[in-house]
């Protein structure tokens, strides 16, 4: 009588390879989307120091910061103080997972300062917002000033975190 054997996986076989999948599957997930968070905030901040370059440019250019960061007429200084205009098409990051908004100061955090008799603007402060719906939503906002200094409102508050903080 001949012998046949046949070759196959049996059922507790297939279910012990289903539960080790799944017990790897629920500890790299997490991990991987707070990879995932982290490496989309540098999408902020491609954004905030992009437009804070050309903000500082625009200084140079006119004598003080613009107010408006998007139209369609392009960049241009503006009869006064009060209506320069940056020029950008959007105020999405590159990536879109950020809203870019602008707030031009009179004076700044040393006190005012003027140029003649007249005061022009001489600081600027621009926000990075998650964009509303996205998986950044929660991460809080980043923000960047005339002087430089970056920070990161972590807790969606305060802006008392550095950008390089986790």
């Amino acid at each position: 009588m001949k012998s046949t054997r046949i070759f196959g996986f049996t059922l507790i076989e297939v279910m012990i390879v289903v539960v080790i999948m799944s017990i790897l599957a629920a500890i790299a997930y997490p991990s991987y989307t707070r990879y995932v968070t982290q490496s989309r905030r540098s999408d902020a901040h491609i954004v905030l120091t992009r437009t804070a370059a050309q903000q500082e440019k625009f200084f140079s250019d006119c004598g003080w910061y613009a107010s408006t960061l998007v139209t369609a007429s392009g960049r241009e200084c503006g009869p006064d103080r009060d209506s320069g205009n940056l020029g950008l098409n959007t105020l999405d990051s590159v990536e879109a997972h950020y809203t870019l908004t602008n707030a031009v100061t009179k004076g700044n955090t040393t006190g005012p300062c003027t140029g003649g008799t007249a005061q022009y603007d001489c600081g600027f402060t621009l926000i990075a917002t998650p964009k509303a719906g996205g998986r950044q939503v929660g991460d809080g906002s980043f923000r960047i000033d005339a002087l430089g200094t970056k920070r990161w409102a972590k807790d969606g508050v305060s802006y008392n975190y550095k950008w390089t903080d986790k």
